[in-house]
């Protein structure tokens, strides 16, 4: 088992919700639940507000991946595909994608995915016949997940 796929889980915090956002940027970080919730809440305040149940944006998802420092690339889709069909034959070993497929964000590696119900192999996954949208592919994935990953990450800033 490679250390990529040991780091791939769920965050030891994680809430039940429709926080599918939350739960990808955590898992793609590597950061705590909490550390993602919060850098939502201080990217667009107005949205993310106190009434907010963790539903989240895809340009919001880029600007707290830009925020937490994270690298990344937009993939270009050639074709309409479900994510079972982009996961089998598009993605490359040990490389961590944000997926987006209808309005629902999950993470993937190595043919598993991640949202917040838990890690599946994607035969298993509950949504794998969602048509994806975009794809992010993550350059620097876990990239706080050491023990101290919360500390070292940086800290969302607070909205004015």
């Amino acid at each position: 088992m490679s250390q990529l796929n040991q780091l791939f889980t769920n965050p030891t915090d994680q809430r039940k919700g429709p926080n599918c956002g939350v739960t990808a940027l955590a898992v793609s970080a590597g950061i705590s639940f909490q550390k993602a919730w919060d850098t939502f809440r201080a990217i667009n305040p107005r949205v993310y507000n106190n009434r907010w149940r963790g539903g989240t944006y895809p340009t919001d998802q880029a600007k707290a991946l830009e925020r937490l420092q994270i690298a990344f690339d937009d993939m270009m889709l050639t074709r309409r595909m479900n994510i079972t069909k982009f996961v089998n034959e598009y993605t490359a070993p040990n490389t961590v994608y944000m997926v987006t497929a209808a309005t629902h964000v999950q993470t993937v590696l190595n043919g598993y995915v991640i949202d917040q119900r838990g890690k599946k192999h994607i035969s298993e996954y509950w949504a794998r016949k969602k048509f994806v949208k975009r794809v992010r592919i993550i350059k620097e994935p876990f990239k706080y997940s050491d023990d101290a990953g919360s500390v070292t990450a940086p800290k969302p800033a607070k909205p004015l």
